[in-house]
């Protein structure tokens, strides 16, 4: 189909188990033949990414990931999960049983009610083992990827500063947006920060892609902080912005590939997993929000005539949403019917937006 001479932007938002959906629009992608000028991606969705840019086959790749992922049957939706808790996830993570066993071994202040809790409950539940080539082969797949300008994130809690990593094409695509809005950039350690419209706004940096920097980005909360092997502090950066899309803004379609809707699907919230699944999305929903809510804004005065170049355009948003709801539970459990449902409506969606255009 391919997408004509519109300028393509695709957000993908990382979120565990539920990945198969942001998988599924890479696939609708590849089939139609469209390929982005823009891409950005989160959390576990940054190594799906690298897979579509070396044409992996991503149905069978989902296979593999799920059969590691769940031992049991479906049906034992509870027991897969105390399979994670227990043994971890093969390739991914491991728990911290030997760490938790040494830090009781340590001496403490029986009287200090912090010391009991930092052994009796310590943020680190587990231990990341993928294997450092798995990083260098993500920053070399996306460094020489020179047609599509990549984009993901990183946080750094010591500093309250996101960082977002970009590949050469990246660079120049942020170069060229900053510079028809008249902004000018600080070099930072090697990296570059735009000049910030007001002094409250979050604190972004843009650095390269390096394999440190991808480890940074898979970092998850419960690989806990300030350890040996992880003394910089930084994080997934889909905790601070689950979707990067301020900086997506310099092309004509931007499709969302969306693992969680903004509505609620199914029944209220009935016990304590489900309030920890509803308080994520909501979480989640809360950067994304804002951005769009910007996005639109701009639009808006666009079509009101009141904003007239300065380097702005409007962008057609087309989120992709799932369709169900995912559990507490499955987090780490993908579905291969996920992949599927969101190939589909993928495919239908990224083609009736192209028609509608052209």
């Amino acid at each position: 189909m391919g997408q004509g001479n519109k300028s393509i932007g695709l957000a993908l938002g990382g979120l565990g188990g539920s990945n198969a959906h942001g998988v599924g629009v890479l696939q609708a992608m590849r089939s139609l033949d469209v390929r982005p000028a823009a891409l950005s991606c989160t959390s576990g969705m940054i190594e799906w990414t690298a897979r579509w840019l070396r044409g992996d086959d991503l149905r069978a790749e989902l296979e593999g990931a799920i059969s590691k992922a769940k031992p049991y049957p479906d049906t034992l939706r509870g027991a897969n999960w105390a399979s994670i808790l227990v043994a971890g996830l093969p390739g991914v993570f491991r728990t911290a049983l030997p760490e938790r066993l040494q830090r009781w071994m340590l001496p403490f202040n029986p009287l200090d009610t912090t010391a009991w809790l930092d052994r009796a409950l310590p943020a680190q539940q587990w231990v990341p083992v993928r294997p450092d080539a798995v990083f260098y082969e993500i920053a070399d797949t996306f460094n020489q990827t020179g047609d599509i300008a990549l984009f993901f994130n990183c946080y750094d809690p010591d500093d309250g500063c996101e960082i977002v990593h970009t590949n050469p094409a990246g660079f120049n695509y942020l170069k060229t947006l900053w510079a028809a809005r008249g902004l000018t950039t600080e070099d930072v350690g090697g990296g570059l920060e735009p000049e910030r419209v007001g002094p409250h706004g979050p604190r972004v940096v843009y650095e390269p892609i390096t394999a440190e920097a991808v480890r940074d980005a898979l970092w998850l909360n419960a690989y806990g902080f300030g350890t040996r092997a992880h003394p910089r502090q930084r994080i997934d950066g889909a905790y601070a912005r689950q979707f990067i899309l301020s900086e997506m803004v310099d092309v004509d379609i931007l499709f969302i590939a969306r693992p969680q809707a903004y509505a609620w699907l199914g029944r209220a919230p009935q016990n304590y997993a489900e309030i920890r699944d509803f308080e994520t999305e909501l979480w989640f929903n809360a950067a994304y929000g804002q951005q769009i809510k910007a996005i639109e804004m701009v639009n808006l005065w666009i079509r009101e005539g009141k904003l007239k170049d300065n380097g702005y355009k409007a962008v057609q948003l087309e989120p992709i949403e799932i369709e169900v709801q995912r559990s507490y539970f499955d987090y780490f459990a993908e579905d291969i019917t996920v992949f599927d449902n969101a190939y589909r409506i993928g495919q239908n969606h990224i083609r009736l937006a192209l028609e509608q255009t052209e």
